[in-house]
């Protein structure tokens, strides 16, 4: 199997860490240069498999992938990150966006679409946009689990003093954010 074809080496100070995929190299070689030129760490592929590999190893913030390649669709590969647990914003690429494809990928939780050819402005605005949705959610995980960790010991001390509406009170409320969490995750 072929591997990712170019991989900007770790830097300090850079802006994130895309996905590209592709079955054209030309394109993904192509955004992968636009990305790379403002400052974000890229890794390309031409299999979306290989794709779904490396963000088991490395969960990326943003991935890039064509709608249309012989392997599977850039749809199917949503599904399966997800599947997978992992919820880095992805952003579609393709030739022609129509209706039925903008409400299909926004349905599955893709973050926007870029239609070739694309601009540089356009592809910065966008992964700027959806790293800084995917770094959120990577946050607000990452405190919730932390909230949910130390909520038990809190819960018990609440019960011990008899603060039952308080205890109840913070159940709610943790029960209306991970039902938020839920929500944004799609």
């Amino acid at each position: 199997p072929a591997q990712a074809k170019k991989v900007a080496s770790k830097k300090p100070g850079t802006k994130g860490l895309i996905y590209v995929v592709d079955d054209e190299e030309i394109i993904a070689e192509t955004l992968t240069d636009i990305l790379e030129d403002y400052g974000y760490q890229v890794k390309f592929f031409t299999n979306p498999d290989e794709v779904l590999a490396a963000c088991k190893k490395e969960e990326p913030d943003l991935v890039c992938s064509d709608m249309k390649m012989p392997q599977m669709s850039g749809l199917e590969l949503l599904q399966l990150l997800r599947k997978n647990n992992i919820y880095s914003s992805l952003i579609f690429i393709t030739a022609h966006i129509d209706n039925h494809l903008l409400t299909e990928g926004l349905e599955a939780g893709a973050h926007g679409f870029l239609e070739k050819p694309f601009q540089g402005p356009q592809v910065i605005t966008l992964a700027n946009n959806a790293v800084s949705r995917s770094r959120t959610m990577k946050l607000l995980n990452r405190s919730l689990n932390y909230i949910l960790y130390q909520f038990n010991d809190l819960d018990n001390y609440l019960k011990s003093k008899k603060k039952e509406i308080l205890r109840q009170s913070l159940k709610c409320e943790l029960q209306e954010l991970l039902k938020l969490r839920k929500e944004l995750e799609k």
